[in-house]
This record gives structure tokens, C-alpha cells and sequence, in this order.
């Protein structure tokens, strides 16, 4: 009862130093991380990001971003970098997240603030073959429905 008395009694950054020791030691460690910004062609507006990241002892995964306003995201994109496929989705308007981005209000910090001038980005996460090893300045090119996006890979 007493060891539990004094562990109690402690200064408050004791256990901040234990909490940031418990995350540190059971964190996720990243291998590597790489980013692209994904283009129309002929056009200087990002329609998207895409990513790619490694864990220490599991596969890659990939991400993508996509603007909704733009794009009629229903079918199927296919995902490649330097010609080579490493993935394949089949979409449904409703059948993968859509997170929705609000610019910040100069009115309210309320969180029910929903303008109209809001930009509706859709999701999506897939996985990537382990044998595949991005570079920097590799190619990506998703083709969404025939519609093309690209833009160069980047380390983070």
C-alpha cells in the first residue's frame, strides 16, 4: 500500500517522462515514407495526393486523396508507378470514406461551421506489394475511369 502511496505522490513530468517512454518503446517506426502531388495534364492545380508508407516488419501501404468536386469517382483506378501496376481499386461513390475539408472560420471556432465553399476529398487506402521499392522522382499515374493524374514520387 505504501509503494503505492509514493508512486502517486509523483511530480506531474514523472509521468510524462513514463508516457512518452511507453511511446517510444510500442510506437510504430516508419522505414520510409513517400509523397506525390497528383496532376490533370496541362493543368497547375493539385487534384490529389498520393503516399506510400513502410512500417518496420510489415508490407507497404499506399494512400490516395482525391478532390471529389473534380473528379466522378465511381469505377475503377488503376495506380501505377514507372508504367508498373501496384494497384487496382473498384470504387463506389458510397463505398469508401469521404472526409470532408472545412477552411477555418474567421467568424466562430465553432465545429459546426459548414461553408459552402467546402472541398470534399475522398479516401483511399489499398495495399502494395512487398517486393515493390519506390525511388525518388519515380512516376506515379492514376488512371481514374480513362482520366489521368500524375505527378513524381518525393521521400519525406
Amino acid at each position: 500500500m505504501e509503494v503505492l502511496e509514493k508512486a502517486l505522490n509523483l511530480p506531474w513530468y514523472v509521468y510524462l517522462c513514463v508516457f512518452l517512454a511507453i511511446v517510444f518503446i510500442f510506437g510504430k517506426s516508419r522505414d520510409w515514407v513517400y509523397t506525390a502531388k497528383l496532376y490533370r495534364e496541362g493543368s497547375e492545380d493539385v487534384q490529389g495526393d498520393f503516399e506510400i508508407k513502410k512500417y518496420k516488419n510489415e508490407a507497404p501501404i499506399g494512400e490516395v486523396l482525391l478532390v471529389m468536386s473534380d473528379f466522378n469517382v465511381d469505377g475503377e483506378i488503376e495506380i501505377k508507378v514507372n508504367d508498373e501496376l501496384i494497384g487496382h481499386l473498384k470504387v463506389t461513390e458510397k463505398g469508401r470514406y469521404v472526409e470532408t475539408i472545412y477552411p477555418p472560420s474567421n467568424e466562430s471556432k465553432s465545429k459546426k461551421y459548414r461553408p459552402k465553399t467546402s472541398i470534399r476529398m475522398k479516401r483511399l487506402n489499398f495495399s502494395i506489394p512487398s517486393t515493390f521499392i519506390p525511388k525518388n522522382r519515380d512516376k506515379v499515374c492514376l488512371s481514374i475511369n480513362g482520366e489521368k493524374l500524375t505527378g513524381p514520387l518525393f521521400k519525406s
